[in-house]
C-alpha cells in the first residue's frame, strides 16, 4: 500500500505539471488581450501587462507562476478583479461560496445518486425481465437521455413557478434549497448507475461460483449480500471516479441555473471574462480532485475484490 501511494504520489505530480504546462501555454498563446478594451488606451494595457508580469518573454512567465505556485502554493492575482488573488476566489473564507460551497454541494449529491443508483439497480438485477425491472429500465433510459440543463428548468417551473413549494435561486445548506438543485445534477446519474449495478449483478448472479452455491442450497438473500452484491461493485466504483470528480468540483449548468456562487459559476464568469489566471487555477484543482477521486477508486477495489493487487 505505502509503495502504491508513493508512485502514485509521483505520477500524479507527473500529470499536473503536465496539465499546469499544457494549459499555461495554450491560455498564453490564445489571440487576443484581457486588458483591450474600446476605452483602454495602450498606455494603461502597458502598465496593466508589467503588474500582471505578461510583458516578459513566454517562458520567463512560466517560470515564475511555477515558483509561485511550488513554493509559495500562490496562484496569482485575478485579471479581472484587480487586486483579488485567486486563492482568496477559489478558496475564499466563507464557506458557503467557491470550493467549499462545490464540496458541500457535491457531497450531498454523491450521496444521494450512491444510495438510490446502487439499490435501484439492485431492485432491478432481482427482478429480472419482470415488471419493475421493465419500468426502471425505461425510467433509467429516459434519466440518462434528459441532460440536467432540461431537468432543472422543468423542475423550477413546476415546483417553484407552478405549486412553489421550493425556492427557485439561492443557496441554504438546507432541504428546500437543495432538493431541486440535487435531483437535477443526480437523476441522470442515478440512471446511469442503476443500470451499471443492474447488468453488473446479473453478471455475478449467472456466474458459476454463485450456480455452486445455489446448488448447494444457500438462500437467494445470503447469496447476494454474501457472494454476489462485492464483486458487482466493481463497475460502479470505476464509474463513481471521474463522476464524483466532476460533481465535487461544481456543475456548470446546475450552479448557473440555481445561482450558486461554487467554481462551476467562476469557472463560466472567468471564461467569458478571459480571466486567465482564474482558469489556469481552476484546471489545476480539478485535475487535483479527479486524481484523488481515482486515487480512492483504486484503494476500494483491494477492499471490495481481494484478487485485485495494488502494484
Amino acid at each position: 500500500m505505502l509503495y502504491f501511494l508513493i508512485r502514485r504520489l509521483f505520477d500524479s505530480v507527473i500529470t499536473i505539471f503536465f496539465v499546469i504546462t499544457a494549459t499555461f501555454f495554450m491560455i498564453k498563446l490564445s489571440p487576443g488581450n484581457p486588458f483591450a478594451g474600446e476605452k483602454v488606451s495602450q498606455e494603461t494595457i502597458k502598465s496593466l501587462e508589467r503588474l500582471y508580469n505578461v510583458d516578459k518573454n513566454i517562458f520567463l512567465q512560466y517560470i515564475d507562476y511555477l515558483r509561485n505556485l511550488i513554493f509559495h502554493l500562490d496562484f496569482g492575482i485575478s485579471f479581472k478583479n484587480m487586486g483579488v488573488k485567486v486563492n482568496d476566489m477559489i478558496f475564499p473564507p466563507d464557506s458557503d461560496s467557491g470550493f467549499w460551497l462545490s464540496i458541500k454541494f457535491g457531497f450531498v449529491v454523491l450521496v444521494v445518486v450512491v444510495i438510490l443508483g446502487v439499490l435501484l439497480g439492485i431492485i432491478s438485477a432481482l427482478n429480472e425481465n419482470g415488471k419493475i425491472d421493465k419500468i426502471l429500465t425505461f425510467f433509467s433510459v429516459v434519466g440518462i437521455a434528459v441532460p440536467p440543463v432540461v431537468i432543472a428548468p422543468v423542475l423550477v417551473l413546476i415546483f417553484s413557478v407552478y405549486l412553489r413549494i421550493f425556492p427557485p435561486i439561492g443557496w441554504e445548506y438546507d432541504f428546500s434549497h437543495l432538493f431541486l438543485p440535487v435531483v437535477a445534477l443526480s437523476l441522470p446519474n442515478i440512471c446511469f448507475l442503476a443500470q451499471i449495478q443492474r447488468n453488473s449483478l446479473i453478471n455475478v448472479m449467472n456466474s458459476r461460483f454463485i450456480l455452486t452455491a445455489r446448488a448447494n442450497g444457500l438462500s437467494k438473500n445470503y447469496i447476494l449480500m454474501k457472494h454476489a452484491l462485492k464483486p458487482s461493485l466493481i463497475p460502479v466504483i470505476s464509474y463513481l471516479g471521474p463522476t464524483a470528480a466532476g460533481i465535487i468540483s461544481g456543475s456548470v449548468v446546475i450552479e448557473r441555473i440555481f445561482v450558486f456562487p461554487g467554481i462551476g459559476t467562476l469557472t463560466v464568469a472567468s471564461a467569458l471574462g478571459r480571466d486567465y489566471s482564474t482558469i489556469l487555477a481552476l484546471v489545476i484543482v480539478y485535475s487535483c480532485v479527479l486524481i484523488f477521486c481515482n486515487t480512492i477508486v483504486d484503494i476500494l477495489y483491494t477492499y471490495i475484490s481481494p484478487q485485485v493487487k495494488l502494484n
